[in-house]
């Protein structure tokens, strides 16, 4: 599983992506230079963390951590805490509105991750 997430990170033009961390039942890939909407995102890129469940893509992904800072243009995130195993991350708590595991894969993801920071 791991393999083809990296390599479609990496096809992404998220060269540096990698495994951040392992638990159980979850993979952390770290996608540094993370490209924010600019239209809600005072920040161009952010590092970011993705837990994948191990059983990606059969089961939805939750959430993302921000290892750099992601200031929003206007108010304040929703749903934004300290978490483990990343406590000077934000954790953001969001689920995958939709989620087909025949067609969905870690760039869809990002794809809502980028859905997430606009709404």
């Amino acid at each position: 599983m791991i393999e083809k997430v990296l390599r479609d990170l990496h096809d992404a033009g998220y060269e540096e992506a990698r495994v951040f961390g392992q638990r159980p039942n979850i993979v952390d890939v770290l996608v540094p230079g993370f490209v924010l909407p600019p239209e809600s995102c005072m920040q161009a890129t952010a590092d970011i963390v993705l837990p994948l469940p191990t059983t990606f893509p059969s089961s939805a992904p939750y959430g993302f951590f921000a290892m750099t800072s992601i200031t929003k243009r206007q108010g304040t995130w929703r749903n934004v805490s300290k978490a483990e195993p990343y406590a000077a991350a934000d954790f953001f708590s969001r689920k995958c509105p939709v989620w087909d595991q025949t067609k969905h894969d870690v760039v869809t993801y990002l794809g809502f991750v980028n859905g997430w920071l606009t709404s």
